[in-house]
């Protein structure tokens, strides 16, 4: 699009973003654990990528509690952007009414509880369905992601939880979906 538009500063930009993005990911996914700044940084040049690509039709929202140093707690790997990017494909592309909006919230309460949420149509108002098989759609990243953490949880005392809810189990003015993790908090490594 930024070439068939002749858009040379867009060129550029989504190219160095698209980088970053690569390098991240290869950086991020041979390590167990990072900071949580990485993890941060990591979604917030994915998110971005998204934006540029579906031409800044949302926006989005990291809120951190002040009180919590991103750099000295460790998270495993790669586990929220699988559902960051549902979010955005299968809830933001799909509000109806209203600007999307994606938030991630990281807060701490003797563990780290980081929440992502969408204004779209929510579980049972977005369920996706296969084209003629009639079967919900399952995604492969959240299907393996969920594999990683039954793994994780298998081999540790402190279990990652995670819970996904449909916003309007809770106020019918509300649409959406919730996911929400919750990590034991690992030391800096």
């Amino acid at each position: 699009r930024y070439i068939l538009r002749n858009d040379s500063k867009g060129v550029n930009h989504y190219l160095t973003t698209f980088a970053s993005l690569i390098r991240q990911t290869l950086e991020n996914s041979g390590k167990e654990y990072i900071s949580l700044k990485q993890e941060l940084d990591y979604l917030t040049t994915y998110i971005l990528m998204e934006q540029m690509r579906g031409d800044d039709q949302f926006t989005f929202e990291i809120n951190v509690d002040p009180d919590i140093d991103t750099s000295g707690i460790y998270i495993p790997s790669m586990l929220i952007q699988p559902y960051v990017e549902n979010a955005i494909q299968h809830g933001l592309k799909n509000t109806g009414t209203g600007r999307p909006l994606l938030q991630l919230t990281v807060a701490q309460e003797h563990q780290l509880i980081i929440t992502v949420e969408d204004n779209g149509p929510g579980i049972r108002g977005g369920k996706m369905l296969v084209a003629d098989q009639g079967t919900e759609h399952q995604s492969m990243g959240t299907s393996i992601t969920a594999k990683r953490v039954e793994m994780f949880n298998n081999t540790h005392a402190e279990p990652i939880r995670v819970r996904i809810e449909d916003k309007a189990n809770y106020n019918k003015q509300e649409s959406g979906t919730k996911i929400t993790f919750t990590f034991p908090i690992e030391p800096s490594n």
